[in-house]
C-alpha cells in the first residue's frame, strides 16, 4: 500500500486497542480514487502482490462517512467527534476514549456461527440478535468478510517494506455497505427480543481462509443517528 502515515496509524490503532482492554474490533478499508491506496510501484515496476482496494470500502467512505480528507483517517462505530465522523490519527486516542464513555453497555448481543465449506469455497454464516433493553431506533445489521496475516508491500517516506504484515483487510460486505434492515416484525425490540438471518458468503481463491473473519455490527438507521451500538466479530473457520 502506498501510504507512508499509515504503519504509524497501524501502530496507533494497536495502541488504542489495548488501552481499551481489547475492546474493540478493526475494519481496514481500502478506497479507490485516492492515491496513497494504491498497491506500492517502484520505477514502473508493481511489488505489490495484492490490490485491497474495493468499491464497498469506496462506498463507505464517501457514503456513510462523508468522505476522506486524508490517510489514514478512521471512526469509531461511526460517531461524531467534533462534528465529524473521520479523524486524523493524533486525535484517535481521544475519540476512542469518548466513544468508550458515551456507551459502556449494549442494548443487543450478536453471536454469528460459521460452517465453511473449502470444497464449494462457500460460508454458511448465522447472525442471531438478542435484546437486553428496549431500542426505538430502526437498526440495521451489517456483516463483512476481514482478512489478518496478509504479506505485502507497504511503502514508508524512506523505504518500501516487501514483507509488511496486512491486518483487518476488508475483502468483503456481504450485506449492503449500509446493512440490512432489522424487520419490522421484530418491532418492538425489547428485551428478550431475538432475531436470527443466515447469510451465504462466497470466499475468493485469493483470500485465506485460515485468516478471514467474518464481522457483524447493528447500527441505528436514523437520519441523524447512525450510530454502531454492537460489533462481533469470529473466525471464518471454527
Amino acid at each position: 500500500v502506498s501510504c507512508p502515515p499509515c504503519p504509524a496509524g497501524h501502530a496507533a490503532m494497536r495502541s488504542i486497542t489495548a488501552s481499551q482492554n481489547d475492546n474493540m474490533i478493526i475494519i481496514a478499508y481500502h478506497i479507490f480514487n485516492y492515491a496513497q491506496a494504491n498497491p506500492v510501484e517502484k520505477d514502473g515496476q508493481k511489488l505489490s502482490k495484492y490490490d485491497f482496494r474495493t468499491q464497498d470500502a469506496t462506498d463507505v467512505a464517501n457514503s456513510v462517512l462523508g468522505g476522506l480528507g486524508g490517510m489514514p483517517e478512521a471512526a469509531f462505530d461511526r460517531t461524531l467527534y467534533k462534528d465529524k465522523h473521520l479523524s486524523s490519527r493524533i486525535e484517535w486516542h481521544a475519540a476512542a476514549d469518548a466513544r468508550a464513555a458515551a456507551q459502556t453497555t449494549t442494548p443487543v448481543n450478536i453471536h454469528i456461527t460459521s460452517t465453511y465449506d473449502a470444497t464449494t469455497l462457500e460460508a454458511t454464516v448465522r447472525v442471531k440478535l438478542a435484546y437486553t433493553d428496549d431500542v426505538n431506533f430502526k437498526q440495521t445489521l451489517t456483516l463483512a468478510v476481514i482478512e489478518d496475516s496478509i504479506i505485502d508491500a507497504e511503502k514508508y517516506d524512506d523505504k518500501i517494506e516487501k514483507d509488511y504484515v496486512h491486518e483487518h483487510v476488508l475483502r468483503d460486505i456481504v450485506t449492503p455497505v449500509t446493512g440490512v434492515l432489522i424487520p419490522a416484525k421484530v418491532d418492538p425490540k425489547v428485551a428478550g427480543r431475538v432475531y436470527e438471518r443466515t447469510f451465504k458468503v462466497p470466499i475468493k481463491t485469493e483470500w485465506h481462509a485460515e485468516h478471514c473473519k467474518l464481522v457483524a455490527f447493528v447500527s441505528n438507521d436514523e437520519p441523524n443517528n447512525r450510530d454502531v451500538v454492537h460489533t462481533e466479530e469470529v473466525h471464518l473457520i471454527q
